[in-house]
């Protein structure tokens, strides 16, 4: 029975040292990337259409650099700077078109956003992209919209914000090549915690990669 066990143990040790021996990065690597982001909470389809319906809505679009750093050649951590526009609405109550007032209820912020995160490329499919991570979001300005009509009724917009966290979980395709640059798209789910409530935005990222530093 110990005998078995040990066998298994140097099995498992070998076997997971044959994993990770394939991959297409190295140690050290550095990548430097671009991003372009969509976002959108899945309920939007409620606002083509009044009543809007007690809800949580967003609609959020990025742009900015990620740096990548491989701490072996299957995990990364990064980093990077974005500037995201975002447009939110936190409905406590049914929006009609005889009472249009979203006093209170909407912002529309430009933010800093930093993320951290944290990556793992899948052994064997290393092509494929999983993790996730924390972005700290600094709205610095709004966007202002005055006068729009829907309907019969008038919108105004103008809500900055404050600061927020999001907590985006990501699961993408890998197309960087080996000791080269290459792009990335990646599918994200990112909650973001709000004073007025949490907002659940599905979205894509699309990021073209440049290797800044290669062990090979």
């Amino acid at each position: 029975m110990k005998k078995k066990f040990i066998l298994v143990l140097v099995l498992s040790v070998l076997l997971t040292g044959a994993v990770f021996s394939q991959h297409k990065y190295n140690s050290f690597d550095m990548l430097l990337g671009i991003n372009y982001g969509l976002g959108v909470t899945t309920n939007v389809y409620h606002l083509f259409s009044m009543p809007w319906p007690v809800d949580n809505y967003a609609a959020t679009v990025d742009f900015g650099l990620n740096y990548d750093f491989y701490i072996m050649p299957w995990l990364s951590v990064s980093t990077g700077l974005s500037s995201r526009a975002g447009l939110y609405f936190f409905l406590n109550r049914d929006i009609t078109d005889d009472d249009f007032d979203l006093t209170g209820l909407a912002k529309t912020p430009i933010s800093v956003s930093i993320p951290l995160r944290a990556h793992i490329n899948i052994p064997y499919a290393n092509f494929l992209y999983i993790g996730g991570g924390i972005n700290f979001n600094i709205p610095v300005y709004q966007i202002t919209v005055s006068g729009l009509k829907i309907g019969e009724a008038e919108i105004n917009l103008g809500s900055r914000g404050n600061f927020f966290i999001s907590t985006p979980i990501e699961f993408g395709f890998d197309m960087v090549k080996d000791n080269k640059g290459g792009s990335r798209f990646i599918l994200r789910f990112a909650p973001e915690f709000h004073e007025e409530g949490t907002i659940y935005p599905v979205g894509f990222i699309w990021q073209n990669n440049f290797r800044l530093y290669s062990r090979r």
